[in-house]
């Protein structure tokens, strides 16, 4: 019980706690990371899935609670004791660790839920979303969680496009297998700017995601002038800048911001809603089983066409060559293997 009196903090190592009396909260968290976090190595060596650590922490009991999950937590469930300390919540949201909120279980027990501090969380920006917490016991329908996100949106009176954002943010802290994130937001999910967010499967507009993400960076670039730390990587952040995007998006597909933008634009015209999958080496964009050459080089299409020349070993090959005639950039065979995978 997180409301329990704590027993004073001593300078016992948690390893030399041997007495019949329960240690603190902190002792306990800290002895669920380490084994958690040796458990995951060895999963992590064997190629197993891992587990996250988020525990309930901050809905009652000493502010200290939220200090020791702040450290150890991967995430944390209710949070509510943040109101209390603005210092610490200014650290959560600068960090962006993941809180979901119970409102109707606070309501229940601690918190009348006019008083809860959820909205206002929201529209700080911290990273938080809606769950259930005992559904049995604190609703009263089949779908709990829809409760959660109905009476929110009633009482907080939230749009959608606030409740897409809160959904969003479930997805992405979630324990869901990186693929499973890819398939519901999109290729990129895991960028804070517009380049991370689809809103034909997220909902939530461009205008709200570029908001979020100059809002935070805004604030590092000004506790960076308060320090006289400027253009220095004197602070982690949660989210990457548009440099460190950059290089991401580089990487994953060989193309720079600018270009993953048009190729968006120019798919979403084509009425191509799957994944985005690309390739550097074939110039090609696939999306779903339907492969749409594009040119790396420009904005135009490809177009096919056969070597002619005799002389050639690649004589009867078909090739894609770039439409535009500045450029005029031989790209790849139609029958290279790796064309062909990506087709199918």
């Amino acid at each position: 019980n997180e409301a329990t009196l704590d027993p004073a903090l001593t300078d016992v190592a948690p390893k030399d706690w041997t007495g019949p009396q329960n240690p603190s909260y902190h002792y306990w968290l800290y002895h669920l990371w380490a084994n958690i976090r040796s458990i995951n190595a060895f999963r992590a060596s064997r190629g197993q899935t891992t587990w996250s650590f988020r525990p309930h922490c901050g809905e009652a009991g000493a502010m200290s609670h939220l200090v020791s999950g702040f450290l150890l937590a991967d995430g944390i469930n209710h949070g509510i004791n943040l109101r209390h300390n603005p210092p610490l919540q200014y650290l959560y949201y600068l960090a962006q660790v993941p809180i979901a909120c119970s409102p109707l279980s606070n309501n229940s027990l601690f918190l009348d839920i006019n008083a809860n501090p959820f909205p206002l969380f929201f529209r700080r920006g911290l990273n938080v979303s809606l769950s259930t917490d005992d559904p049995l016991q604190f609703h009263h329908t089949q779908e709990p969680l829809m409760e959660e996100y109905s009476i929110a949106s009633k009482i907080w009176k939230f749009d959608p496009t606030d409740l897409c954002e809160i959904a969003r943010n479930s997805v992405k802290m979630s324990g869901f297998p990186h693929s499973v994130k890819q398939k519901w937001l999109g290729e990129f999910y895991f960028l804070g700017s517009t380049c991370g967010n689809e809103p034909g499967k997220s909902h939530v507009g461009h205008v709200r995601v570029a908001y979020r993400y100059e809002i935070y960076h805004d604030e590092f670039h000004f506790l960076e002038r308060v320090a006289d730390r400027v253009g220095t990587a004197w602070l982690r952040r949660a989210i990457p800048t548009m440099k460190e995007e950059d290089a991401i998006i580089l990487r994953m597909c060989g193309l720079t911001r600018d270009e993953l933008r048009r190729r968006k634009s120019w798919l979403v015209a084509q009425g191509a809603e799957d994944c985005l999958r690309s390739s550097e080496e074939t110039g090609v964009i696939v999306r779903g089983k339907a492969a749409l050459p594009f040119c790396f080089r420009c904005d135009e299409q490809l177009t096919i066409h056969m070597t002619e020349d005799e002389r050639s070993p690649d004589y009867g090959r078909m090739y894609w060559r770039c439409n535009s005639p500045q450029c005029g950039q031989k790209v790849v065979f139609a029958d290279d293997p790796e064309l062909l995978a990506l087709q199918q």
